[in-house]
């Protein structure tokens, strides 16, 4: 296989017309030879040449570190090959290279993927519905509400999220969110510091804007791999912001999210 750029090491002093054309003729069998490893890749992979394709892959990935699909694929080969530990060390090392040197996540379709490498309950559990071959579990809160005190209802349901759910994932939401939401709870700066050596910022005051848009995008996450069934006691006594919230998500209508009051509002 043919490894080194085009004329690498090759650079002429006060010729800088050629050195550019040769950075650009780099660029140009780069891209020809990343053609030509995914074409080996797809074609390995439609001949069930698992241990083949993961090699190719590997040397994408040192091409194209950031490239999630090429990440993906390369998890899915060792899933048919059932080699579980090294398809979890590669989601590791791509997640930490993420966060390392661009500080950002892994997209939800591949944390999806890695927590079906986790080889979760909710991959078994009867009554859970398929999404692109995932299952998700059913997850159950119950939260109270109480007067005059503002977000104490949202805030309670993200605390009860963050008990029951998978922390792995719950943390992988975008910082951004994570920071806006510990502010209301304080369990999501912990939980965060638990997992990470970074820690949650602590702002001493937020729009409420922000702090009802990282909500909304917070349940639409655990969503992904979540039946949400959220039951409210005590609405009568529910803050404005959290009812007003809580009646959005009920008005997107968002498929496995069940929102139920147990007293009249």
């Amino acid at each position: 296989m043919v490894q080194g750029d085009f004329l690498e090491g090759i650079y002429l002093k006060n010729c800088d017309e050629f050195n550019e054309k040769i950075i650009l003729e780099r660029i140009v069998y780069q891209n020809k030879y990343v053609d030509l490893l995914n074409a080996i890749a797809e074609k390995s992979e439609r001949y069930n040449k698992f241990e083949e394709c993961i090699k190719i892959l590997n040397e994408l990935v040192s091409i194209e570190p950031y490239n999630e699909k090429i990440v993906q694929k390369l998890l899915n080969a060792y899933l048919n090959l059932e080699k579980r530990n090294e398809a979890i060390n590669c989601y590791k090392k791509f997640e930490a290279a993420l966060r390392s040197d661009l500080n950002i996540s892994p997209s939800n379709e591949l944390k999806l993927l890695y927590n079906k490498l986790m080889e979760k309950p909710m991959a078994v559990m009867s009554g859970s519905q398929d999404k692109g071959g995932f299952k998700k579990q059913k997850l159950e809160i119950e939260v109270q509400c109480i007067e005059n005190i503002d977000y104490f209802c949202v805030s309670d349901i993200i605390r009860k999220i963050i008990l029951k759910g998978d922390r792995k994932y719950i943390f992988g939401l975008n910082k951004c969110y994570l920071d806006d939401l510990n502010f209301i709870q304080l369990e999501v700066g912990l939980g965060y510091e638990k997992l990470y050596t970074d820690k949650c910022t602590l702002h001493t005051s937020l729009p409420n804007v922000r702090i009802v848009d990282a909500f909304v995008k917070f349940i639409i996450y655990m969503n992904e791999i979540y039946i949400l069934n959220i039951s409210i006691s005590d609405t009568d006594k529910m803050d404005s912001i959290s009812f007003n919230v809580l009646n959005y998500l009920k008005q997107l209508k968002i498929t496995d999210l069940y929102i139920k009051d147990n007293a009249a509002m």
